[in-house]
């Protein structure tokens, strides 16, 4: 006789319900599980929110493309600007880097002559005043926004105008996170302008590293000052536009695959001339920017004893690391080099920076020099060379505005290339380069690698052994209380075919 199986003999029906009841409590779990680790992985700002200069260069004055590209973000800091203190929300986040000591952040003027601006320490207690206060020692202000996805783009560059009074050592600058917390600073500007008077014009700030990102970009403007107690009257934002160009997508037709292809004939190659390669003489990078680095030292000696030189470490560089020259006096013309020949023909080129505005100064590139002006020990200035000279304006300390070509003989100078206006004025605190193309009595000039101008001279009076280069400033006026000071960096001749 066999038993027969009933399921309630083993599973009553309280046990059921309880079972189903567990069951589903374990399904609304998991659910809340799941839905908290969706909310955990959106994109949200994490503080603190450290700042990195080890990719700061300077805004540039050239806009590069994507300039007609989709505008992915645009703001006007009028009425329309409302920030927001929720830090997973997409906007605009007026927080404090961890480096600051004070908390005096951005936030906006609704009043006076920059009403419908973002003053650098608009927010923050006591209240300070645009215009009537300065900024504060120790700021790190951080102006967010965020985040974006750049993830479908190949190109990203910001734009931006503003007004800026920074004393020595303070910057503003704008920088990129793919965290929400570690933010890279790749452009900043140290200008002085007390007067307030020059504003800064679709300032362009490339963007090219973040673009094709899977993680979510932050962009920040970042303003931060040192605990020298000099300081000045800060940043005014106006207004700012990011525009990024979409990748471009291509769909291959289908090829069906011969099991036996046709052979084709090969063609016989038409041999062509190998084409001679430029290469490089001298490069010097100044990479750490200290007193034992080569290449500061390779620069050391050759100046004039009322100039001094020396390197300077992050941030100062582009990148970080390269050599200033700053004149202790007026009306003398401070030069350096590391005392070595070029070639016959050549390029020479350097990124210069101007570090405050100064009255009708003029710095640039020395170049077809000669023993008697670089002698191993000391620069003679009225020795034999041709001087690339950019000149600032007699009337405004933050414009730079022309640019000249000399010829020296024995200390007495010829104009080759008069002084000419840039097209658009260059400003102090932005990184430009300038390049001398030499090639047997031709010359010509560029800027950012467009050129300015060339001539054709005649003049025998160096042979092929006179070819030492070098630079230089001079101050004409004493107006700003400071020495008149310039960096180089990637100071670089190469050989021309």
């Amino acid at each position: 006789m066999h038993a027969r199986f009933t399921p309630s003999k083993f599973i009553g029906p309280n046990k059921v319900v309880t079972f189903l009841i567990v069951a589903g409590l374990m399904l609304i779990s998991i659910l809340f599980i799941q839905q908290a680790t969706a909310q955990d992985n959106r994109p949200s700002l994490k503080p603190p929110f450290r700042l990195q200069m080890s990719r700061a260069a300077a805004p540039s004055a050239i806009i590069p493309p994507p300039l007609n590209a989709p505008i992915l973000m645009s703001q006007v800091f009028d009425s329309s600007y409302v920030p927001t203190a929720n830090l997973g929300a997409t906007g605009w986040h007026q927080v404090v880097g961890s480096g600051a000591t004070i908390s005096y952040t951005w936030g906006p003027v609704t009043s006076g002559a920059y009403s419908n601006t973002v003053w650098v320490a608009a927010t923050g207690l006591p209240a300070l005043t645009p215009v009537t206060d300065t900024y504060t020692n120790g700021q790190e202000a951080m102006l967010i926004y965020g985040p974006i996805d750049l993830s479908q783009y190949g190109t990203a560059i910001l734009t931006a105008t503003y007004l800026l009074d920074a004393k020595p050592g303070d910057f503003l600058g704008v920088a990129a996170s793919t965290d929400g917390q570690n933010f890279n600073v790749v452009a900043m500007d140290s200008s002085s302008d007390p007067l307030l008077s020059a504003t800064h014009s679709n300032a362009v700030y490339s963007l090219q590293d973040y673009a094709r990102q899977p993680n979510p970009v932050y962009i920040a403007f970042v303003f931060k000052s040192n605990t020298d107690n000099l300081n000045g009257l800060g940043a005014f934002l106006e207004a700012t536009t990011l525009r990024a160009a979409p990748l471009l997508k291509s769909y291959l037709p289908l090829v069906v695959k011969q099991a036996t292809p046709t052979p084709t004939a090969t063609p016989t190659a038409t041999p062509t001339a190998t084409p001679t390669q430029s290469a490089n003489l001298y490069k010097y990078t100044f990479a750490t920017g200290t007193a034992s680095d080569p290449d500061v030292i390779s620069w050391g000696g050759n100046f004039q004893s009322t100039c001094s030189q020396n390197g300077l470490g992050s941030p100062w560089g582009n990148p970080p690391g390269a050599m200033t020259i700053y004149a202790n006096q007026i009306n003398t013309i401070c030069g350096t080099s590391p005392n070595v020949q070029a070639s016959t023909n050549y390029e020479y080129s350097a990124d210069l920076y101007v570090y405050a505005g100064h009255l009708d100064a003029r710095f640039g590139l020395i170049f077809a020099a000669d023993n008697t002006t670089f002698n191993g020990s000391s620069f003679n200035p009225n020795g034999n060379y041709y001087l690339l000279k950019i000149k600032t304006s007699t009337t405004d300390s933050n414009s730079i505005a022309y640019y000249q070509l000399q010829e020296t003989i024995n200390g007495s100078s010829t104009t080759l290339i008069p002084q000419t206006n840039f097209s658009t004025p260059l400003k102090p605190g932005q990184w430009n380069n300038f390049k001398v193309r030499h090639a047997g009595n031709s010359f010509m000039i560029y800027l950012n690698g467009v050129q300015l101008g060339s001539t054709v001279n005649g003049s025998s009076n160096w042979d092929v052994t006179k070819r030492k280069f070098g630079v230089f400033i001079e101050a004409k006026a004493d107006n700003s209380g400071a020495p008149f000071e310039v960096f180089f960096d990637n100071v670089q001749v190469t050989q021309l075919p």
